[in-house]
């Protein structure tokens, strides 16, 4: 079976891909950005470009899958999302169409991980980098709509279809963040 990793070329993405790959895992990498643009690329991988927010790509990229690493989102930081909120909400599309492919393709495990983003200003201002929980994001900043929506999806999906399904909000872009959130799939 095939492993999906969703945002694939992105930093934490691509370092997850060489993860599993390290695991034995066959792996499909999904990125909506050319292959010249990803921030790593792996021969041992399936490397394909396609837009997770065609419902029609997203059943292909879950087909055959066990498990899906969804990472795939518009980013760019807390500036971007307040300057780009109608562009971010196509994440919604993304994370939705995914969780469904996954579904009608019987995959077994599905993974979301999305930013610290969602999370309201204030719970963001200690340097000390106080830890949060997940009922932190309620309610969150309008700058977040798919960690919002998506989060009581995520929730509701798996209890409808018998999956399991785990998630993580990224404080930090680093292989730690990577490793510590696929360890906990």
């Amino acid at each position: 079976m095939t492993v999906v990793v969703t945002g694939a070329g992105g930093f934490i993405g691509g370092h997850l891909v060489a993860d599993l790959l390290g695991q034995g895992k066959t792996v499909r990498a999904v990125d909506v950005k050319p292959i010249d643009e990803w921030y790593q690329v792996h021969d041992a991988a399936e490397s394909v470009v396609g837009d997770c927010s065609d419902m029609r790509q997203a059943h292909a990229f879950a087909e055959g899958s066990e498990e899906i690493y969804n990472l795939a989102a518009d980013m760019g930081g807390m500036g971007f999302i307040e300057n780009n909120k109608a562009e971010c909400m196509l994440s919604v599309l993304t994370s939705t169409n995914m969780l469904v492919a996954a579904r009608d393709a019987g995959t077994r495990r599905f993974f979301y991980s999305s930013s610290a983003c969602v999370y309201a200003g204030d719970k963001q201002t200690d340097p000390n980098v106080t830890a949060l929980k997940e009922s932190d994001a309620y309610p969150a900043d309008p700058g977040g709509p798919d960690g919002r929506s998506g989060g009581r999806r995520r929730q509701s999906h798996p209890r409808q279809f018998g999956r399991s399904r785990h998630r993580c909000r990224d404080r930090t872009a680093g292989l730690g963040a990577a490793r510590r959130c696929a360890d906990a799939a």
